[in-house]
């Protein structure tokens, strides 16, 4: 069941990343696969403030997953992620806005709910403000 937990983590990360250059209703569906329902209709908010800036993602994050925590149908993950490779691009151009790459290395944990059809997804992420090493 960890396998499946991290599995679902870690795809997460690109579909959320390309969820930004969908139109609102291709997102929700993209997004639905993994994540929670209330994360959805959250990111979709954050989606369009996005667009509306002109920025999408740019290049990519690597995770890490230092330790999952299961309980029920919730898991905790606690990942050392990697976003030196990553930033915001202009929409328009496709290039990397300057000053916008990410840091490497930095604490993320993310709550996990398994779903009825028996899917984990991804509830809630947060930065814990620290870095870590793999």
């Amino acid at each position: 069941m960890e396998d499946a937990v991290v599995e679902a983590y870690t795809a997460y990360w690109p579909a959320s990343t390309r969820a930004v250059t969908l139109p609102r209703e291709e997102a929700r569906r993209l997004l639905s696969q993994y994540e929670t329902d209330d994360q959805v209709e959250g990111e979709l908010k954050g989606i369009a403030r996005y667009q509306a800036m002109h920025r999408e993602g740019w290049g990519e994050v690597v995770v890490h997953v230092q330790k999952v925590t299961l309980k029920g149908d919730t898991a905790t993950v606690l990942d050392c992620m990697d976003a030196s490779r990553y930033g915001e691009a202009d929409s328009r151009t496709h290039k990397l806005i300057s000053g916008t790459r990410s840091v490497p290395y930095f604490s993320v944990e993310a709550t996990m709910r398994r779903g009825a059809d028996g899917r984990w997804r991804v509830a809630q992420t947060k930065a814990l403000g620290s870095k870590c090493t793999r």
